[in-house]
């Protein structure tokens, strides 16, 4: 595999940091989002998207196994596509454009930080945050 092996309590740790870090660097996009989430009623089931995938990724959690743990360098360049998603998404005004980009940057930093295998254990609730984008 390519990357480093790490533990699961240093690699969980740097999965959670790299998140906050993501969530401040773009709180206008977070806000933004979280503000049609819960005032528009069109989107309000994106309330509980983020519920529901963490509830499935606990349930799968048995599937993790500590020895396929490691740091998937494989992550960053989507990790870069999903920050010139956002950088567009801005100078275009389009917020949709934002939200997809930064449901996508946290799909890249779990592939970086669980490895492709366990990201592949937890594909569906992985891609299920993305229901949370309100369109139209």
């Amino acid at each position: 595999m390519i990357g480093k092996a790490v533990s699961p309590k240093v690699s969980g740790s740097l999965l959670v940091a790299a998140l906050a870090l993501l969530t401040l660097a773009w709180w206008d996009t977070v806000q933004h989002l979280a503000n049609l989430i819960v005032n528009v009623d069109t989107f309000s089931h994106g309330q509980i998207i983020p519920f529901i995938s963490l509830w499935l990724i606990w349930d799968r959690r048995s599937l993790l196994k500590a020895e396929d743990t490691f740091i998937c360098w494989l992550g960053l360049p989507l990790l870069l596509v999903a920050c010139l998603l956002w950088y567009a998404g801005v100078l275009l005004e389009m917020r949709v454009v934002e939200h997809l980009a930064y449901v996508s940057a946290i799909q890249s930093l779990l592939l970086i930080f669980i490895g492709p295998l366990n990201y592949q254990r937890l594909l569906f609730p992985c891609l299920f945050l993305y229901l949370m984008v309100p369109f139209g």
